[in-house]
């Protein structure tokens, strides 16, 4: 069964929709997090040229600790925001289960005499733990990593327009390749499944 993108998408927000303003917290985490991630190497390189020239030994250790309590920021958004991350998931593909659980109890006899329980409990407790496990990993790995590789291009472009340029061609290049992989595997895949 082809389910298309729009498909997707509405599912994901008809879950999501109880809980924005969760999602909007774990939005704002997130940016914190990644804004802290591209402000520590600006701090390296502030401390490295404080030490090409005769500075204060005060004003390196400034960046040091700067440094240091950048990281621990960064840490800890990054934990608040994979455990509300978890909880998002969790809460939608609770609300989810329940449907489920709902619709297959209204079902007549027969579906239950051609299904096992066992195929039952599958299909609503594993394959809604393989999408719950999916939405809390999109939403920080996927949808994060996206964010921050757009932030690294904004700041490569910001110190020379060469250095981002060929960045953004070897992004570029990457996302192609695995565009092509992702073709010829997926349909091999499928293939093995059914």
């Amino acid at each position: 069964m082809k389910i298309s993108y729009a498909q997707y998408r509405s599912i994901l927000v008809e879950q999501l929709a109880p809980q924005k303003g969760l999602v909007v917290v774990l939005g704002i985490l997130m940016f914190a997090s990644i804004g802290a991630q591209l402000v520590n190497p600006q701090i390296i390189r502030h401390f490295i040229d404080l030490t090409q020239t005769p500075a204060p030994v005060g004003q390196l250790t400034e960046a040091a600790v700067a440094f240091i309590l950048i990281a621990l920021l960064h840490q800890t958004l990054e934990t608040v925001a994979t455990y509300v991350s978890e909880t998002v998931s969790w809460t939608s593909t609770n609300r989810l289960r329940s449907k489920l659980v709902r619709h297959c109890l209204g079902l007549d006899m027969s579906f239950h005499n051609d299904h096992t329980p066992g195929e039952m409990i599958e299909r609503v407790d594993g394959d809604v733990n393989a999408l719950g496990n999916f939405l809390s990993r999109f939403i920080i790995q996927i949808l994060g990593n996206v964010l921050l590789m757009l932030g690294v291009l904004v700041m490569l472009f910001g110190e020379d327009w060469r250095t981002g340029s060929a960045m953004l061609g070897v992004i570029l290049l990457a996302c192609t390749v695995l565009t092509l992989l992702r073709n010829i595997a997926v349909p091999h895949w499928a293939g093995e499944i059914d």
